[in-house]
């Protein structure tokens, strides 16, 4: 319970009308946030029941009474009933595993494929051995025991963070978002390679498009992704981040390349679409930007976003502030392809956002 008497008061009211109704022998009041109440739907959306026999197994660890963990044999046939419906589809045990979506030309998935194919049911479990099922009800356990078991083998570190819970609730609220253009998270790699979305409306490099837009880092992302996250890792992607900084980010990214690939903005000047979208940000907004996990944060991206999806400003503005860039070309080398790149570049054109704000006014590009 909290300080607030009025709140108090009208969580009694309602226990008491509960337990006049005589349905319910105990009533608990247990308050949610919204990182709570969407862990809740996941595990009404996720809750799976299989009933087999485990005959071959050892104690691996004992918490208490339901936190027991077992390792064991099992015969294929005892194995399917985990993994598959009486219809003979598959059912979704496999949201936690990272190469679901990835394809049978990964080595370890093209090895499983091949002894599928032999027909050799008995070599399959001798060599395809060491499947994890968690069944843990703890999150946290379940995150660690996941990320260990896909640790022993070859798979990235940033696909790991996949796993996160914080990841999880971004894939969601990224549904949240229902207009033609709305875009989808990638959470998994190619978990949306067989569907009909856009290429350019799965988001796939959440990390780039976040440290150039709200870590004003434009010039560092053009590199590989491992390094990348190496690099940003530690700043981004924290459980109290507000998940609209992310799907804002990644909405610039959408719109400015719209604008290159339709020629609205020349081609040429593409490398600079980084520096545009921080550029984006600082003239939109107008005013200090809070931090990720603030609840002003919400509104500040909101005004961002209102701007994005209003295609005729959006355009006006993206168009402007490339035009203010090249006009910058005898400060910097935007014809050398490695211009972008430096941390110069970014600096520079961080200094000259006062001279940015007062080019769009005359253009009548903002008021």
């Amino acid at each position: 319970m909290c300080n607030d008497l009025n709140l108090n008061a009208s969580v009694s009211v309602g226990k008491e009308n509960l337990k006049s109704t005589n349905l319910f022998s105990d009533i608990k009041f247990i308050p949610c946030g919204s990182v709570e109440i969407q862990s809740l739907y996941r595990k009404t959306k996720a809750k799976l029941a299989a009933t087999f026999r485990f005959e071959k197994r050892i104690t691996m660890y004992s918490i208490n009474d339901e936190e027991v963990g077992y390792c064991g044999v099992l015969p294929f046939k005892e194995y399917k009933k985990l993994i598959l419906e009486d219809t003979g589809a598959i059912k979704p045990v496999f949201e936690d595993n990272i190469r679901d979506y990835l394809g049978p030309n990964q080595d370890v998935n093209e090895s499983i494929c091949q002894t599928i194919l032999s027909g050799d049911v008995n070599a399959f479990s001798m060599l395809n051995n060491g499947v994890t099922i968690i069944a843990t009800k703890d999150e946290n356990l379940k995150n660690e025991i996941t990320k260990a078991t896909n640790s022993q083998t070859a798979i990235k570190k940033e696909q790991l963070e996949a796993l996160s819970t914080f990841q999880k609730n971004l894939e969601e609220f990224y549904k949240t978002f229902t207009t033609q253009e709305s875009l989808v998270y990638e959470r998994r790699t190619g978990q949306y390679r067989n569907s009909d979305i856009p290429q350019n409306r799965i988001i796939s490099t959440q990390i780039k498009t976040i440290a150039a837009m709200f870590l004003d880092e434009p010039s560092a992302v053009s590199g590989q992704y491992g390094a990348v996250v190496k690099r940003f890792g530690n700043k981004i992607f924290k459980s109290s981040d507000k998940p609209i900084i992310y799907y804002t980010s990644a909405l610039a990214l959408y719109k400015i390349e719209n604008l290159f690939k339709t020629n609205k903005i020349d081609k040429k000047y593409r490398r600079s679409r980084y520096h545009a979208m921080m550029l984006f940000r600082i003239v939109v907004s107008k005013e200090e930007k809070p931090r990720f996990n603030q609840r002003k944060m919400e509104l500040y991206c909101q005004n961002i976003l209102d701007v994005l999806n209003n295609d005729y400003k959006c355009e006006k503005i993206f168009k402007g502030i490339v035009d203010f860039i090249i006009s910058k070309g005898q400060d910097i080398d935007i014809e050398n392809r490695k211009c972008f790149e430096r941390k110069e570049t970014t600096e520079y054109l961080l200094s000259q956002k006062g001279s940015l704000i007062e080019y769009l006014k005359t253009d009548n590009v903002i008021s």
